[in-house]
């Protein structure tokens, strides 16, 4: 694909992405944006220490995301941009709500903590071309699955490029 952009457009292009941009001293190209957190478990019933999870909950109803924007340049002007390396927090807390196997009375229910694993290499993006903006969307949607006694946290976020 190749692009054509005069340099007022690149100006706005780059005052755009400089509204979150983040310095650090990896690379001064790394930005930054909080988004809302959704966080569910599949419609399946799912166990964990021998009792029926009803629930999942967190506190985090916000997270600060980080993620790379890199140009791509020739002489006629930009080629590319692109969008990657998106990451958060290594590990999520999550309060379970627990209930005995043939059990759903409220007060047989047990409230348990535990931290979830946050594997940010398996990061489902959906892109969206064309919006004229380059940057992540406002909600990052976890879904925490149980494996074995285990939490696997599949992880998905919109992205838009140009």
């Amino acid at each position: 694909m190749k692009m054509i952009i005069t340099e007022t457009q690149l100006t706005k292009i780059n005052d755009l992405i400089s509204e979150n941009k983040v310095i650090t001293e990896d690379s001064n190209n790394r930005y930054e944006r909080k988004v809302e957190v959704s966080v569910g478990t599949p419609t399946s019933e799912y166990r964990y220490e021998n009792m029926v999870v009803d629930e999942i909950t967190t506190y985090f109803d916000e997270m600060r995301l980080t993620y790379l924007i890199e140009q791509e340049h020739r002489s006629w002007g930009i080629k590319g941009i692109s969008l990657y390396d998106i990451q958060g927090y290594d590990e999520i807390e999550v309060e379970l709500y627990l209930y005995p196997e043939d059990s759903n009375d409220s007060n047989d229910m047990i409230k348990k903590e535990v931290k979830v694993p946050l594997d940010w290499s398996t990061l489902n993006v959906n892109t969206n071309d064309g919006e004229g903006v380059v940057t992540i969307g406002d909600r990052l949607d976890i879904t925490i699955h149980i494996n074995d006694g285990k939490f696997v946290a599949e992880m998905s976020i919109e992205v838009y490029t140009l």
